[in-house]
């Protein structure tokens, strides 16, 4: 079967990962896919260094991929022909879109000769609801990356509509967790995502802000617009030496596997990939009652769930997480033995299964040659 995916770019969001991860153990499976990216890291304004590791990651793999280009969202008719070009040249029978635009140059295309999939990867519509009456007309099956977007996409009028929770490919992590770290030192938190107003950090570092300086080291990786703020919110509060920014990094697994504590202050999330990359890594957590966050928590009791801004329930749990090193090795337990149900493997299988039903006449990936 061969499967394309339509993303943004190769950039270091947790849908782009996702979709990478997935596309590399689709083809393992023995699908043939490509990825067709909006436009590149640069246009995006990310990372131009992660894009390598990226792309060179697909190379690596024998996955093509192709830039439809980003004047194709200053003009959409030229981003369909661009894309129809590019389906020609590949031949699909599935084709799994992961953003709107994707969708809206599908649209503009008169002939389909694939089944349309649509995953949405956010606990935040994005569109207006009557878009959907135009999604439906072509799209065949839709993904909500957990309950909470499957939900939000039902009452939004999207037909077939299935959950697929986002998973984490265990071989990118590669490492196991050092040993609980003892009571004479900080605890150690990590943070993973963008820069930007829906991860909340403000709420983050004000929260740390209430234990005291030499019971925590907060690392932060990630980079975005909002550093220089965040950074003279971590001067006012007298915390340069507890608080370290860490910018886009490549070793993640790295920096989970010395962690004591995941911690999420988000807004807005789905079904983070950096939330399940740490509890497959063993970390316990506390998130913030988002997207699928309470989801991870609640099934794999590693951890602690505090309402969105409560500034003070989150620096509650913080103090009771830096005091008690048995209660941090009981979620840490809890996170190895349930956090399974997160591994590739699981959503390679059941896009198998959706892949499938959808174009019932296509031979199962290990008979493709």
């Amino acid at each position: 079967m061969r499967i394309v995916h339509i993303i943004s770019a190769p950039a270091a969001g947790g849908a782009e990962i996702y979709v990478k991860d997935l596309a590399i153990e689709q083809t393992k499976s023995g699908y043939s896919v490509s990825i067709f990216f909006i436009q590149t890291a640069e246009e995006s304004r990310r990372c131009r260094q992660f894009e390598r590791g990226y792309l060179s990651e697909l190379e690596l793999n024998e996955i093509s991929y192709f830039f439809i280009g980003a004047r194709s969202r200053r003009n959409p008719i030229w981003g369909a022909c661009k894309l129809n070009r590019c389906l020609k040249s590949f031949k699909p029978e599935i084709v799994h879109v992961h953003l709107y635009w994707g969708l809206a140059f599908l649209f503009l295309l008169a002939f389909k000769k694939f089944k349309v999939v649509y995953t949405h990867h956010s606990i935040s519509l994005n569109c207006p609801k009557w878009l959907y009456s135009v999604w439906n007309t072509f799209v065949s099956s839709y993904v909500g990356i957990c309950s909470a977007c499957t939900r939000l996409l039902i009452s939004a009028g999207a037909k077939n509509t299935i959950t697929i929770h986002n998973a984490v490919r265990e071989e990118r992590l590669g490492l196991s967790r050092s040993n609980p770290t003892t009571g004479d030192e900080q605890l150690k938190i990590i943070a993973v995502g963008s820069l930007i107003n829906e991860k909340a950090y403000h709420v983050m570092i004000e929260a740390c802000a209430k234990l005291k300086p030499d019971e925590f080291l907060l690392h932060i990786a990630g980079e975005g617009p909002l550093r220089a703020e965040l950074e003279e919110l971590v001067s006012q509060k007298g915390l340069e030496k507890n608080v370290i920014f860490l910018g886009n990094i490549t070793n993640v697994n790295e920096k989970l596997a010395r962690a004591d504590l995941f911690l999420m202050t988000s807004d807005v999330e789905g079904l983070p990939i950096s939330l399940l990359e740490a509890t497959l890594m063993g970390l316990p957590a506390i998130v913030t009652n988002v997207g699928g966050c309470a989801e991870v928590i609640g099934s794999v009791a590693n951890g602690f769930v505090a309402e969105i801004g409560n500034i003070d329930q989150i620096s509650i749990y913080l103090k009771r997480m830096s005091q008690d090193i048995a209660l941090r090795e009981r979620l840490s337990i809890n996170a190895r033995k349930f956090s399974a149900q997160f591994v590739m493997g699981n959503s390679v299988e059941k896009h198998d299964l959706l892949y499938r039903r959808l174009n019932y006449a296509c031979p199962k990936p290990r008979d493709v040659c």
